[in-house]
């Protein structure tokens, strides 16, 4: 779980999202940490094609959904595939 968190926030620290990794608490929503509905977009994109997996668009809510809710997601993912 630790390497996907690790991979996740290199992922949400680049331009494209620029979300400060070092003040991140996984239990933050997407929202809290910066990251718009239209960047969870992109961001699922990012994943599948990392992790080669398939996340529905509606999965990852934005006022809801935690970074621990999505790292568990892709780990189950990852490990069903």
């Amino acid at each position: 779980m630790a390497e996907v968190m690790d991979e996740l926030l290199k992922i949400l620290s680049t331009e494209d999202f620029g979300v400060n990794a070092e003040n991140v608490d996984p239990t933050e929503t997407l929202d809290e940490i910066g990251v718009d509905s239209i960047a969870v977009v992109e961001l699922i994109d990012i994943v599948e094609s990392v992790y080669k997996i398939k996340i529905e668009d509606d999965e990852f809510k934005v006022k809801s959904t935690t970074l621990a809710q999505v790292v568990a997601t892709i780990n189950e993912r990852v490990q069903a595939a």
